[in-house]
């Protein structure tokens, strides 16, 4: 059993990755509260994505609300996502509003001669949302999302797909944007309380 916990939807994400690639996986999904020992959060990424990541590009650039002291690369920008982030767990970046917060953000990075852009965040890896970036960024920028380093050992298959959720939030918004992220309709009694 894969065990994913995230504050924020970023698990629910991190889950379709793993989903699109090995279709019968058993995951426990985390949203909300403590982390569960043994989970992984796509925060565990990072240091793999920015390993990796620089040397694909001549200049990238660092898209994140991760502090800088991260990475501080002479060779990389680096642009804020929090409000993006707040946009993506709200579900709502298919509005013209979230188009033109992304555009202002990433101008910085469109402008600084970059060749590609890591965005080190979970939520902002959907698909849809990858989709917008992909468009606003141009054919100049390649983006590149947390979801293209996830280690090979996470697609291990189960006999049979599963998929538990818990949640300290409102268990009829997280089914809601559950189904929304997954792509799919949850299993009667697949979301609990924790």
């Amino acid at each position: 059993m894969l065990k994913l916990w995230s504050s924020d939807y970023a698990s629910l994400v991190l889950a379709r990755a793993l989903l699109r690639r090995e279709q019968k996986l058993a995951l426990q999904i985390y949203i909300g509260g403590a982390r569960p020992e043994g989970a992984y959060s796509w925060a565990d990424f990072i240091p793999e994505a920015l390993k990796k990541a620089p040397s694909q590009f001549a200049r990238m650039a660092l898209v994140s609300n991760v502090t800088s002291d991260i990475v501080s690369p002479e060779n990389m920008v680096s642009a804020q996502t929090e409000m993006l982030e707040g946009f993506a767990n709200r579900g709502l970046t298919d509005t013209v509003e979230f188009r033109r917060i992304v555009r202002k953000y990433l101008r910085a990075v469109r402008n600084s001669n970059c060749d590609g852009a890591l965005f080190i965040s979970g939520i902002l890896s959907d698909e849809k949302t990858q989709k917008i970036l992909k468009h606003i960024l141009g054919s100049q920028v390649k983006p590149v999302f947390m979801t293209d380093f996830l280690p090979d050992e996470l697609f291990a298959p189960a006999d049979k797909q599963s998929i538990e959720i818990f949640t300290t939030g409102n268990l009829g918004r997280v089914h809601s944007e559950a189904e929304k992220f997954l792509y799919a309709k949850l299993a009667k009694g697949s979301l609990k309380s924790s």
